[in-house]
């Protein structure tokens, strides 16, 4: 990197000062030819919303989030690595604005990967029936294989899917409830599933188990979660997740003020214990 005014080649000894963004910093070099202060992040950036106001996010910080999540670890013991290895800590508040940042993005790639073996697994268990001979056409009369709709005669893995937000079930774009921005299946949003998905539906086994987030038998977590596992493919073919509370939500109502927007991940309301049964039926 040059110097803004003159092009002349900057050193890291004439660094003047220096702002910390977390993981990355932005420094402030003075040149020796002309005596111009030029700012030099350490990281690249990126917008994290279209309206592109304020500070970009920076990329090492996004980064480090994805490594914190995917290590299964938090905020306290990231803080304790930086500090064994002589690096400022991260502010937890911080850490929590890349999480959000990124989570919706992790659900997509999550609800994709399980899609991808849903449909594999459905395949695999089709077949073993297939070659059983108690099988039956999963399309209609006409003999259309289980990639094939009954409703709409497309191929299923051709045609975009939707994701339930809740079930997470499969369904597609034309059987989607009217308010496209529940993202909801028409069982979950009217009582009535989709015949298009119910056609393609084939009887698998799978492993199913789930916790909670809170330790010990008080049975008041406020979080839990479930999965399941295809017995022939042994991969994720579906989750669930049950959150009780939204901090943002319950900040205003403890204030009395209206709930701004934001991404609120509160879907239950009843006993913990029901948790576990509810993310097995889902």
């Amino acid at each position: 990197t040059g110097c803004v005014e003159c092009g002349s080649r900057l050193c890291l000894s004439s660094t003047q000062a220096e702002k910390r963004y977390g993981l990355a910093s932005v420094l402030y070099i003075g040149c020796e030819e002309c005596d111009a202060v030029t700012s030099v992040p350490t990281s690249g950036s990126h917008w994290t919303s279209e309206l592109k106001r304020g500070r970009p996010a920076y990329t090492v910080n996004t980064k480090a989030t994805l490594g914190m999540i995917n290590a299964g670890i938090g905020a306290t013991h990231v803080n304790a690595f930086l500090t064994a290895v002589n690096i400022p800590p991260w502010h937890h508040k911080s850490m929590k604005t890349r999480e959000r940042e990124i989570s919706r993005h992790i659900e997509a790639v999550a609800d994709s990967s399980c899609r991808s073996a849903l449909l594999k697994e459905r395949d695999l268990w089709a077949t073993a029936q297939s070659s059983a001979g108690n099988s039956t056409p999963l399309a209609g009369s006409d003999g259309n294989g289980p990639d094939i709709c009954f409703q709409c005669k497309e191929d299923l893995q051709s045609v975009v899917l939707h994701v339930c937000h809740f079930c997470h079930r499969f369904y597609h774009h034309m059987c989607q409830t009217d308010d496209e921005e529940c993202n909801l299946c028409n069982d979950c949003f009217a009582g009535q599933p989709p015949d298009c998905v119910a056609a393609a539906n084939v009887d698998i086994g799978v492993s199913f188990d789930g916790a909670w987030q809170k330790r010990g038998r008080s049975n008041n977590s406020l979080t839990g979660f479930g999965a399941a596992v295809g017995q022939k493919g042994n991969k994720i073919v579906g989750y669930g997740k049950r959150n009780r509370r939204c901090n943002v939500c319950y900040v205003h109502e403890q204030a009395g003020k209206p709930k701004s927007d934001h991404d609120c991940r509160k879907n239950w309301s009843q006993s913990s214990k029901l948790m576990f049964l509810t993310t097995s039926q889902a």
